[in-house]
């Protein structure tokens, strides 16, 4: 018997499993290391950028904090008036958390291409779900 069999059972019997891979060791891993609201769709795991800001209060974060945001998208969300992560956030929320319209004023304003946008777009939504 492999050693992780009882473990790879109770692991596929999880309700949000069906997102991970199926190898036992993998499973493990990512069960162990990873909350559910952490695991991606697509199945494979968030960044660790992802994971840090989803994890603690927004406070004071550069807007460079927010996944998907590198120093340049940065630099233009600043000269736009989006210094700070809050403010984008400030934007995501007033527009109802909608993923196409957020997405599509992120693209507007920065520039940013389709994956920079859905990155911030789950970071956001993440960090409400887990903090407001």
């Amino acid at each position: 018997m492999h050693p992780l069999s009882h473990v790879k059972f109770h692991l596929e019997h999880a309700q949000y499993l069906r997102y991970l891979p199926k190898d036992p060791a993998v499973c493990l891993y990512t069960y162990v290391f990873a909350p559910p609201n952490q695991v991606k769709a697509s199945g494979g795991m968030a960044t660790q950028k992802h994971r840090d800001f989803v994890s603690e209060p927004m406070g004071q974060k550069p807007v460079t904090d927010l996944p998907g945001i590198g120093r340049s998208l940065g630099d233009e969300l600043r000269e736009a008036g989006f210094p700070k992560a809050r403010n984008v956030l400030g934007k995501f929320l007033e527009m109802n958390q909608d993923r196409n319209r957020f997405k599509r004023w992120l693209q507007s304003k920065c520039r940013a291409n389709e994956s920079q946008a859905q990155a911030c777009y789950m970071a956001l939504k993440t960090w409400c779900d887990s903090h407001i």
